[in-house]
């Protein structure tokens, strides 16, 4: 399972900056928004277009937020509805 380490670091950072108030998160990349479609295995493929790249777990962010007492909001569409672009939307307050 990969996790989003340099981002779970930034919103932990930004979030230990902002320690009087709440702060949201938008995040949009080529990822996954919800648990079940981390189960395929082809979950994790990785694209090579001149450069590599992985989609984003944005469902591990989402749990990094409720973990801190937040709360994660995201579209409905799995990666399959959307066809080829497979892009996701999320955000995330804490």
């Amino acid at each position: 399972l990969l996790l989003p380490t340099g981002s779970a670091r930034l919103m932990a950072a930004l979030r230990d900056f902002t320690r009087h108030g709440s702060i949201m998160f938008i995040a949009s990349d080529k990822g996954y928004v919800h648990e079940f479609e981390l189960l395929d295995a082809e979950a994790f493929s990785m694209s090579q277009e001149g450069s590599f790249s992985l989609m984003v777990n944005l469902h591990a962010l989402e749990l990094l937020a409720r973990a801190w007492g937040g709360f994660g909001m995201k579209l409905s569409q799995t990666v399959v509805e959307q066809g080829d672009t497979c892009l996701a939307t999320a955000a995330f307050v804490v």
